[in-house]
């Protein structure tokens, strides 16, 4: 017996996806900064990123929080703690930490010169698995 068209295509594509996107310019003068939050399913997460700041700026760090009582609540609205507080809840072990700088090869970072100001321009991404 034949299946009709519809479900046929149906059939053939893929499976469904959810991502968040986020765009902006930020300027702050706080050490410490919420861009966004998500979160992903243990073995499909990835996040792909985009970064530029003036090297004059150097040096920025982009930090990955688990939704886990000790790190993620322990530094949302926490306006008591600096940057550095703030920091010391992450586990290095787990790659939680984004240093956004050529030294940092992960972070795919590179300087641009743009109208006389030179810029740490990062694009490359992190799988969760």
């Amino acid at each position: 017996r034949l299946l009709p068209p519809l479900l046929l295509l149906l059939l053939s594509l893929p499976p469904r996806a959810r991502a968040k996107y986020v765009r902006g310019n930020l300027s702050s003068k706080e050490d410490w900064v919420f861009l966004t939050r998500f979160c992903f399913l243990s073995d499909y997460g990835r996040l792909d990123f985009r970064f530029r700041y003036p090297e004059a700026k150097c040096c920025q760090n982009i930090l990955l929080y688990f939704d886990d009582p000790s790190q993620w609540p322990a530094v949302y609205k926490a306006g008591d703690k600096d940057c550095l507080a703030k920091e010391s809840v992450i586990r290095p072990e787990n790659n939680q930490v984004i240093n956004l700088t050529t030294q940092y090869a992960w972070s795919g970072c590179q300087v641009v010169s743009e109208e006389g100001t030179r810029y740490l321009s990062c694009s490359s991404g992190r799988s969760f698995r």
